[in-house]
């Protein structure tokens, strides 16, 4: 037991040096020197498609992928990753893992002010993470059961006594200090700009503090410390200004960003009226790639916090409007259709997933799911696929279910002996229930569940919502179904463990939406988080996976890529993460 300590102490202090290190004062993360001198000025306009997020640019109270996107260059981390996933000093310069790894303290950059001139401070990194534990769907449900005392709760933020803040004095740096119950591996990468963006404290002085519904005080445009200014905002064009006094010593080199709705995006593109495409429809890669003015990139890694995203159908296993308390405590009421097992079965082995990659993803290089826990944290994952595609046995297990067609046809009714009972569908109950995404690829794939569906009787009315609309669904568990690009990031403890652990049952977006309730499960988890040699960790979420798969609370389909493309013309782009325009430059 002796030498376990010593060796993980040597583990956990290799880690602290290999991370605390680093040279903040120019460049960038992750992006090696450019070749050439830089390029300073001009505008680097973004094509975003199909709209402008239409809430608030508040990062720490919204994990949708189109606003951290977007939202992503006026804001930092206390750490960033590099292209390899390897976190890196942002605000935080350095840090100390202490106590066999429970305790993290972070050492803070000097002369860091926020967009509006104030002085950036610990107090600022301390409220910050009291929102963040609050309504960040990933940060909330990995790092708050983790710490050492639990967050308070109430109409104010969270008060978290295990997150404590000191101020620079006396030649002392300003420092912030997490503390554990036990060790805790994942934090480092929980800890960028898109999983922990800090925001200023003084915005909300005297203020309500922000919630997904409120995200900025009324009237305030949003303030940070990234390398981008907030500038103007209409429905078809958002524009930021460079931050003169970026703390990355000579950074950022373009004058001016502009996000631009385009429905046009490659000839855009190939035209020059636009600079960067971060979503590119598999139908367009081929003619982009032939392109001598285009560079196309595709990586698992990629901006807004989509990082080995897998997309995936939340399955609502309660009674609609249940409350998550009810839920997560256990007194909810079943779904009459997605409680019973036997009926999750058989939507699995309804779906001709194969053809999905063709007719949704258009052949952009994504690959069918073959786990819970996405391909690209190959340290992670465990195969264990959904039901394969037999529709015949999905007519035999939705009979046996209590559902039948008459005369074989059309839409199927409850004729089980338990109609009307407590959880149970009424007498001759139609099998109707509905399906709630984003527009583009997540209404394609509801429209191509809806045909598979019909075939075996069983009818989904697909419904297109607004992000707004999405975060009104979770929190009142009013749906049937809906789409979720699951976005794991680097760590099955940043993305995965808020879709599966009971605790998540918040009623946040992009937590627990199915209400999904196994012990096993749960106690895989979170053995997994206290273990700080990975090694020890994979067999616990190959656990997790294998009783996900079993009880089939959610539909992961697809292992998504990202491509982008971007004008040969320019240089220095993080491609991998929301900073990418931090570091670029483009030649004219």
């Amino acid at each position: 037991m002796k030498k376990r300590l010593v060796t993980l102490a040597i583990a956990l202090s290799l880690v602290a040096a290999a991370c605390g290190g680093g040279d903040d004062s120019g460049g960038g993360t992750g992006t090696s020197a450019p070749a050439e001198q830089p390029v300073r000025g001009g505008t680097f306009v973004i094509g975003v498609t199909p709209s402008l997020p239409d809430i608030g640019l508040n990062p720490a109270v919204n994990t949708q992928g189109g606003l951290q996107a977007v939202a992503g260059l006026l804001y930092n981390g206390l750490v960033e990753i590099n292209d390899k996933a390897d976190p890196v000093p942002e605000l935080a310069t350095r840090w100390e893992i202490r106590e066999e790894g429970k305790v993290y303290e972070f050492f803070l950059a000097d002369g860091v002010k926020w967009h509006d001139g104030k002085p950036f401070t610990a107090a600022d990194v301390k409220f910050s993470f009291e929102v963040l534990l609050r309504n960040h769907s990933r940060t909330q449900t990995s790092v708050g059961p983790a710490l050492e005392q639990p967050c308070t709760t109430g109409s104010a933020p969270p008060d978290c006594p295990s997150i404590t803040a000191a101020e620079a004095g006396g030649g002392t740096q300003a420092k912030v200090t997490f503390r554990f119950k036990n060790p805790y591996a994942p934090l480092l990468r929980q800890l960028t700009h898109n999983e922990a963006p800090i925001i200023p404290k003084h915005l909300w002085d005297g203020k309500p503090a922000p919630t997904t519904a409120t995200p900025l005080p009324e009237g305030q445009n949003p303030v940070g410390t990234g390398p981008f200014k907030f500038v103007s905002r209409t429905p078809n064009e958002l524009v930021y200004e460079r931050n003169p006094e970026y703390f990355r010593r000579d950074l950022p080199y373009f004058d001016r960003v502009v996000h631009k709705v385009t429905t046009t995006g490659r000839q855009e593109l190939e035209s020059g009226t636009i600079d960067w495409l971060g979503t590119v429809p598999g139908v367009d890669l081929t003619p982009l790639r032939s392109n001598a003015n285009v560079k196309v990139d595709t990586g698992t890694l990629a901006p807004g916090g989509a990082a080995n995203c897998l997309l995936t159908i939340v399955l609502n296993l309660f009674k609609e409007e249940e409350a998550p308390a009810a839920v997560r405590a256990g007194t909810a009421a079943a779904h009459p259709m997605l409680g019973d097992l036997r009926v999750r079965q058989a939507i699995a082995a309804s779906l001709n997933r194969p053809t999905y990659l063709r007719d949704v993803q258009q052949e952009d290089g994504s690959r069918l799911a073959t786990g819970p826990i996405h391909g690209g944290i190959a340290w992670a994952f465990a195969p264990n696929p959904l039901p394969a595609y037999n529709v015949g046995e999905a007519d035999r297990l939705l009979t046996a279910a209590g559902w039948t067609r008459s005369g074989g046809s059309g839409t199927r009714t409850y004729t089980g002996p338990d109609a009307g009972q407590p959880g149970k569908p009424a007498a001759n109950q139609k099998f109707e229930i509905d399906y709630s995404g984003f527009a583009g690829t997540q209404i394609d794939l509801g429209n191509k569940m809806k045909q598979d569906l019909a075939a075996v009787g069983m009818d989904l009315t697909v419904n297109t919502v607004t992000a707004a609309q999405m975060n009104t669904l979770y929190s009142g568990r009013n749906y049937d179904t809906m789409a979720f690009s699951n976005c794991q990031q680097t760590d099955p403890e940043i993305g995965v463990r808020r879709l599966y652990h009971s605790a998540s049952i918040t009623g946040a977006p992009f937590t627990n939406g199915a209400g999904y309730r196994n012990q096993v499960v749960d106690n895989a988890f979170d053995q997994a988080a206290q273990k700080v040699f990975q090694a020890d960790r994979t067999p616990l979420y190959a656990q997790a996976a294998g009783q996900i798969a079993k009880d089939i609370p959610y539909l992961y389909l697809i292992e998504n890529v990202s491509n982008r493309a971007f004008s040969a013309k320019c240089q220095g782009l993080k491609t991998f993460t929301s900073h990418f325009a931090e570091t670029g430059y483009c030649k004219r």
